[in-house]
């Protein structure tokens, strides 16, 4: 039989994959999933795919090893294959980064200038993205990474990086994975449903070839098959290219399929001769791949003899040559070999292959011996360690933390190392837990050091780690609690404890509005700090007294100290208090009421914190901010597309309800009602959580009654305005004067369809009575509305005190239709042809509706017909930043000239000429030039 069969089918399949080619050849980035079935022939379609392509390959393949993969590998294999050229060579030279993983070591030191608090892993992460950029300037990139199923954590986050920020690379990225392998929950396929939600993916199913196909392919597996015999084939085949290619292959004859593809492997490893099938089980136990010198000494067998076991396994299609030493030619097969053989015999191998890794201090051996150790029955400490520390510095925090527990529970049974203790490994361990977000480890292994402490500074110190992880996962009362027994064992002298402590007590505080206690302890940490030179908790604390500043309304203060927090963020910080800072300070621009610092500030955060590669984990609050900034400047297809985004990578908790509630507004004022109705309702069921802050709830209720009144529904608007007002004014938070004349909003709507909510109007009115203080005009113009005697007057003395282009559009409505109300003349058409000028310039889709609506009503033409307006206002549907871009479109700028003119990124510009597109009704850029050119736009002039 050929050594590789003809290609049969998948023409669709082909079609999608090559697009997705061409989409990346022109600057748009693809990432390409390709699902199915072992055997089904998914490595097969993008090879297919890329003969007529002919891009620049990097492809490496994840494999089955029994214990942990090894982080990186399918990295670390294109990178070799891409050094075997000469130009590859020179290309991976410019990336230290990239030398030092491939030659396997496990230094972090940082690149001069570079700082602190971005961490190799950042670096390897830009590395890449620089390797694939420069890669692409020459010709395209497919970047392909088989067997997805078997990834390692590590290269799961860097494949995550790499699909979010990819821009106009000439790359496509593209990934086979295993649907009959693993579970619903696990690592590989949640990172799947999250590729498989970003715009610039394209998922591929491949399913069983079909009938007609599944009959050529057997013609072809089996040339010397007679007609029936091929009927037969493609029928116990079961359209499975590989079963098809296996059971052609037979030599008895009588191979009859097997119930799974696990049957099929161990029917051919048991039919190998005895020399072949122990070669079979130590390349198994060895990873599924290795250089035929270590298999001799795993065997024990002379060169000879070994080679003449190889030669057996390649003629039955069990192994296959790889680089310089040999493979499974189907990765599955090395778990079914694994399995096969005997107990006694795999512990046999695994000491064995300890001894061919005894001495290598490349990173894949220091893991690959303590893989086999741990396999072995014959773990050190001193093994596991280093294990744990290659992981670390490789930055597979997850990779290490079990290591380090490994080394834990040795330790803790009474193995002897000589420079290893107990508690500094269980720091180790919760630390690399931590950091790779897995609290719930971190926090058992914290409680065990916390049971073994040895003094009360030991204990401190255990604690405010504790109240550290507590507070980043919402659970504000343990935080609380832990955090003051810390407290109660501080002692003079214990300034290296006291000073995380006072630092972590003022973050909890001023997250939980207790400002007093946030200043204070604040305060006190800033001192110590600064007295010990600790840059690092200097800024934690001073991000703690920017939020307690700015709760007391002290806004100038507050960005003073969280400007301070930034930048010892950048020189000596984490990335957990580069979030915080990023976090605070913008929310602190957005109250001094400068949306476009909040913005800029978010979207500097954003694009850090994705270079790091813990968007995912850290960023959906700094997301959400900068959504609620987009709306404020009036941009509300760019607030829907972030807080979509944010949705999409936002984690499960607590944490999600900022991004939901202000993904929810945005998609409410683009019309996606829907949307917008299951994002609030998430952000409200969050807020169920017993640890939700009261300001959370209150700011979650507006967007909820906000939703509910764009949605036309607003008995429940008031519903939820009422019941937060009366949770609030009981837990002693005063009165949201927002949420009121929202809460009046939503009467006043209900009154106006003719409803008779008396119960819910009473409670309103009597619970603003209670309040004392000043009215503001928007909830008195609100009022006034509600009680049937509204006025122009009210509603333009709101205009003069609110904020942004939507709030505006909305006070030029009630404007319009008050006039409208005592007269129907000039100043009544112009008041209405203002509201719908200023919602349909931001793009606020129920409102248009509603001024549309009401112009129908009164027979108003809402664009005058003079020649001279038309041309001023050309294509009333698109949004003014809209307009602008359609000119460039019109112009012959790409999406790159577009980004540079705007200050905007590429990916924004790609979403906005798409939305225009759509809008316009046509397929292609050069369509909406010509439609430009009938509206006189000035470039298309």
């Amino acid at each position: 039989m050929a050594s590789e069969l003809r290609f049969v089918g998948r023409d669709a399949e082909i079609a999608v994959l090559r697009a997705a080619f061409d989409d990346s050849a022109g600057g748009r980035p693809r990432v390409v999933v390709v699902l199915g079935d072992l055997g089904v022939g998914k490595t097969r379609l993008v090879t297919e795919a890329l003969r007529v392509v002919r891009p620049v390959v990097l492809a490496g393949a994840c494999a089955p090893v029994v214990g942990e993969p090894l982080p990186y590998a399918p990295l670390i294999q294109a990178l070799r294959r891409l050094e075997s050229k000469p130009s590859g060579r020179k290309e991976i030279e410019r990336f230290p980064e990239l030398r030092r993983l491939m030659a396997g070591v496990t230094t972090a030191e940082p690149t001069a200038g570079a700082s602190a608090a971005i961490g190799p892993q950042w670096r390897l992460y830009q590395a890449v993205l620089g390797l694939l950029q420069a890669l692409g300037h020459a010709r395209q990139v497919a970047l392909i990474v088989d067997d997805l199923q078997w990834a390692d954590q590590a290269s799961l986050d860097l494949l995550a990086h790499l699909a979010i920020n990819l821009t106009d690379e000439r790359v496509a990225l593209v990934v086979t994975s295993r649907t009959d392998h693993g579970q619903a929950g696990d690592a590989a396929h949640r990172m799947i449903g999250e590729l498989g939600r970003l715009r610039q993916t394209v998922v591929i199913g491949l399913g069983p070839l079909t009938g007609a196909e599944a009959i050529r392919l057997a013609g072809v597996a089996g040339p010397a098959l007679d007609p029936a015999q091929v009927e037969t084939l493609a029928q116990r085949s079961g359209g499975n290219p590989l079963l098809a290619e296996q059971l052609a292959d037979s030599t008895t004859g009588a191979f009859a399929i097997p119930p799974t593809v696990e049957a099929l492997f161990t029917a051919r490893i048991a039919a190998l001769p005895p020399l072949a099938r122990d070669l079979v089980h130590a390349l198994a136990v060895a990873g599924g791949r290795a250089d035929l010198d270590d298999l001799v000494v795993m065997t024990d067998r002379p060169l000879e003899q070994v080679e003449a076991a190889v030669r057996v396994a390649f003629d039955t299609h069990v192994l296959c040559p790889a680089g310089p030493g040999l493979a499974f030619r189907h990765a599955a097969c090395a778990e079914v070999a694994y399995a096969d053989a005997l107990p006694s015999e795999r512990r046999r191998l695994h000491e064995r292959a300890m001894g061919v890794l005894a001495g290598r201090s490349d990173d894949a051996s220091v893991l690959a011996l303590a893989r086999h150790t741990e396999m072995a029955h014959a773990e050190t400490v001193a093994i596991t360690v280093a294990a744990a520390r290659v992981a670390e510095h490789r930055w597979a925090f997850a990779d290490a933390g079990r290591w380090y527990g490994r080394a834990e529970a040795l330790l803790d049974a009474g193995a002897v190392a000589d420079h290893e203790s107990l508690p500094d490994l269980r720091l180790a361990a919760a630390r690399a837990y931590g950091l790779a977000g897995a609290y719930d480890q971190a926090r058992a292994v914290l409680n065990r050091a916390l049971v073994h402490a040895g003094s009360d500074t030991a204990r401190a110190d255990i604690l405010w780690r504790l109240g550290a992880i507590d507070f980043v996962t919402g659970a504000g009362e343990a935080a609380d609690s832990a955090l003051a027994q810390a407290r109660s064992l501080l002692s003079d002298g214990d300034e290296q404890v006291s000073i995380p402590v006072l630092a972590w007590s003022a973050r909890v505080a001023a997250a939980w509005s207790r400002t007093d206690d946030a200043a204070r302890f604040g305060a006190a940490a800033v001192t110590l700090a600064e007295a010990a030179g600790s840059v690092r908790w200097a800024g934690i604390a001073h991000n703690a007294l920017g939020v307690a500043a700015a709760l007391a309304g002290d806004l100038a203060t507050a960005t003073d100290h969280l400007q301070v927090a930034l930048a010892s963020a950048h020189e000596g910080g984490s990335v957990d208090d580069l979030v915080a800072a990023y976090v605070n300070l913008g929310n602190v621009l957005g109250m001094s009421g400068d949306p476009s610092g909040q913005f800029a500030v978010c979207e500097q955060g954003i694009e850090e914190l994705g270079r790091c590669g813990v968007l995912r984990h850290s960023g959906s609050v700094l997301i959400a901010n900068a959504v609620e900034a987009l709306m404020l400047l009036g941009r509300l297809e760019d607030a829907y597309t972030r807080g979509a985004h944010g949705m999409a990578i936002a984690p499960d908790g607590l944490v999600k309800s900022p991004i939901a509630m202000r993904a929810a507004q945005a998609a409410a004022c683009v019309g996606r009602l829907e949307q917008a109705r299951a994002w609030a309702d998430e952000a409200a069921r969050l807020m169920l959580d017993r640890d939700a802050p009261a300001t959370w709830r209150l700011a979650v209720a507006e967007a909820g009654t906000e939703v509910a009144l764009w949605a036309g529904e607003p008995e429940r608007a008031l519903d939820v305005a009422l019941a937060n007002l009366t949770q609030a004014e009981a837990a002693g938070l005063g009165y949201p004067a927002r949420l009121i004349a929202l809460a009046w909003r939503a009467l006043g709507d209900v009154v106006t369809a003719g409803g008779r909510p008396d119960g819910p109007a009473a409670a309103l009115r009597a619970l603003t009575e209670r309040r004392h203080g000043e009215v503001s005009a928007l909830e008195a113009a609100e009022r006034g509305r509600a009680d049937g005697h509204t006025d122009v007057g009210s509603w333009q003395r709101a205009e003069a005190t609110i904020r942004g282009p939507v709030a505006q559009a909305y006070v030029h409505w009630r404007i319009a239709e008050a006039t409208l109300r005592s007269e129907t003349g000039v100043a009544a058409v112009s008041a209405l042809r203002t509201a719908y000028a200023s919602a349909t310039n931001v793009g606020l889709v129920p409102l248009i509706a509603e001024v549309e609506c009401t112009a129908r009503w009164y027979r108003i033409d809402l664009k005058p017909s003079s020649a001279a307006t038309d041309a001023a206002e050309p294509l009333p549907g698109l949004t003014a930043r809209e307009r602008e871009i359609l000119d460039d479109v019109a112009a012959g700028c790409t999406n790159g000239e577009i980004a540079a003119r705007h200050g905007i990124s590429v990916k924004t510009a790609s979403v906005h000429v798409s939305n225009i597109l759509r809008k316009l009704g046509v397929p292609t850029r050069q369509d909406a030039a010509r439609i430009a050119h009938r509206h006189g736009l000035p470039s298309a002039r």
